[in-house]
């Protein structure tokens, strides 16, 4: 196979994949990696790690891709899994993937040679379904403040630095929580909507019990997030802005008969427990860090002011949510920066 001039000296890359019970996705994501993947076969690992699959993901595996390292846990721990596959890799980067997620081509070249050219901590990019091309990363912007998970390139030094996924939180917003820590150790992020990662999600906004089980998930870490990283009037402000919003939403959902009246208290009581969690933590960040979130992430944002420029929302703080070019943010001199990348490199 031939390679450009710009896959000189290619760094070793790991492959990083968690796995549970979709084994036609991930048959497709190794298929993809293994053979679509025009990077020299020498130069990177795969390490899938199975949480506790039941639907023949090891058997599958083992099998049909031999070369792939397998670590097999006894019981789903959620995403803390992937802390399993950074302890063991050898790779200088780590290509994080969800099962149902693979990038492909010359995608991995791009990526390695921005994260060297630029001294890149964190590479996320956009992220599409290559089904019906729909841009998650545009329906859901994470923009510089978290990423899309089920796609990322983290440096070895920055999980040396930055430690490995936070355990507390099962699935679901460890991405907000892992951007924020390195942000508050000086590292930086870089979202790159230029290159593309392919997720092959399912809708279950239809599925009433998913979207119960993924709206208690995700809301309940970020109350535990909210209670790890803000203090003083900025922890009352985001406590305040999430309890009035927890508590429409659940309104909401009762009267659509999504939830019951005793589930919504449930929620409720679980949510705050989520936040003491997070406050015995006691991480201590910049306070600009801290004043950015409650101002640009809109998840810690009151839905009762945001309601009303929901669909205006990104664009007033479009700085932090780049839609073309590459941008990096960085925390300098405890203020944020945020530089564009506007010479695009292949």
């Amino acid at each position: 196979m031939m390679y450009n001039n710009l896959t000189k000296d290619l760094p070793f890359v790991t492959v990083n994949i968690l796995a549970h019970n979709r084994v036609r996705e991930v048959d497709i994501t190794l298929d993809k990696i293994t053979n679509h993947l025009h990077y020299p076969s020498d130069m990177y690992e795969i390490i899938v790690v199975d949480n506790a699959s039941t639907d023949g993901t090891y058997e599958l595996i083992k099998q049909k891709y031999p070369k792939v390292k397998i670590i097999r846990l006894e019981k789903n721990v959620g995403i803390a899994g992937w802390n399993e596959g950074f302890k063991i890799g050898q790779g200088d980067y780590f290509l994080v993937l969800d099962d149902d997620a693979y990038i492909e081509g010359n995608t991995l070249t791009k990526l390695v040679n921005r994260v060297r050219k630029y001294s890149i901590n964190l590479l996320s990019m956009k992220v599409i379904n290559p089904y019906t091309m729909e841009e998650y990363t545009k329906s859901y912007p994470t923009g510089l403040l978290s990423f899309w998970g089920c796609a990322v390139l983290i440096s070895k030094d920055t999980i040396k630095e930055a430690g490995y996924y936070d355990e507390n939180i099962f699935v679901w917003a460890h991405e907000l929580e892992y951007t924020i820590r390195i942000l508050s150790r000086g590292l930086n992020h870089c979202y790159s909507p230029d290159i593309i990662a392919y997720h092959m999600k399912k809708n279950t906004h239809s599925d009433r019990q998913k979207l119960k089980i993924s709206y208690r998930y995700n809301t309940k870490h970020i109350f535990y997030i909210a209670g790890k990283y803000f203090r003083g009037k900025y922890a009352y402000l985001v406590l305040s802005n999430l309890i009035t919003t927890t508590i429409y939403t659940n309104l909401v959902y009762v009267l659509k008969g999504i939830i019951t009246a005793v589930e919504m208290k449930e929620n409720i009581r679980e949510f705050l427990s989520f936040y003491d969690k997070g406050r015995k933590v006691k991480f201590k960040i910049n306070e600009n860090l801290q004043k950015t979130y409650l101002n640009s992430f809109i998840e810690f944002q009151n839905i009762l002011t945001r309601k009303f420029y929901r669909h205006t929302f990104y664009n007033k703080n479009s700085i932090f949510y780049p839609e073309s070019n590459p941008a990096i943010i960085r925390l300098r001199s405890n203020l944020l920066d945020v530089l564009e990348i506007k010479e695009i490199d292949t």
